[in-house]
């Protein structure tokens, strides 16, 4: 739909700020990057496509990229949930978690109903602090707030995995990742899911043999 809109108004910035968060979300970055680049040069001023390219940047590792990109973002829109995630993510990457921490918490406080706030806080939390009660938390509350979305039980179930515990409750998040990701395909997360129940075979196996 995106690219019927873009072929139809080619100079409409947010036309192509829409297809790239499209092609964000099935993880196609590169060309992601090159949709909000248009995006930007179109209308310099449109702080979400500052914001979803800093997001796209994280997840190309240049978070030198990323964190001028959100700062822009959040200097054009001080309530960017965006923004505030990725700046957390930066912090969080820096070693400074009680800043990364105030931008999650921020993020939340801006919109608690964005399910994103609380993956990415839920992350942090696995990742970086080690907290694992409360990712799981906050991974329960965003698969509630988000049901739709592979990322989320993929997430979860690295969560059970990582702690040897609830097998069972991960091969539900895994099988269910991996059926949320069939249509648009999602190739990562099956990617991704797949190593894990293989894992979790490979572990149920080794704690029945003789």
């Amino acid at each position: 739909i995106f690219t019927t809109v873009i072929e139809l108004e080619p100079e409409f910035a947010r036309g192509w700020d829409g297809r790239g968060q499209a092609l964000l979300l099935q993880g196609k970055y590169e060309e992601a990057m090159f949709d909000f680049d248009r995006a930007i040069e179109l209308k310099p001023n449109l702080h979400e496509a500052y914001a979803n390219r800093a997001l796209t940047r994280m997840a190309l590792n240049d978070v030198e990229g990323a964190e001028r990109d959100a700062k822009r973002a959040y200097e054009l829109e001080p309530d960017s949930v965006a923004a505030h995630i990725v700046l957390g993510r930066v912090y969080a990457n820096e070693g400074e978690s009680e800043k990364a921490q105030d931008w999650f918490n921020t993020a939340i406080n801006a919109d608690p109903e964005d399910a994103s706030t609380w993956w990415w806080r839920g992350r942090f939390y696995r990742d970086v602090l080690g907290a694992r009660n409360a990712a799981l938390n906050d991974f329960n509350m965003a698969i509630e707030l988000s049901p739709a979305q592979a990322a989320l039980y993929l997430d979860r179930a690295q969560l059970y995995v990582g702690v040897e515990v609830r097998y069972d409750s991960a091969r539900e998040d895994l099988e269910e990742a991996i059926s949320l990701s069939q249509d648009p395909k999602l190739p990562h997360i099956i990617e991704a899911a797949e190593e894990l129940l293989a894992i979790i075979d490979e572990r149920e196996a080794a704690a029945v043999a003789p």
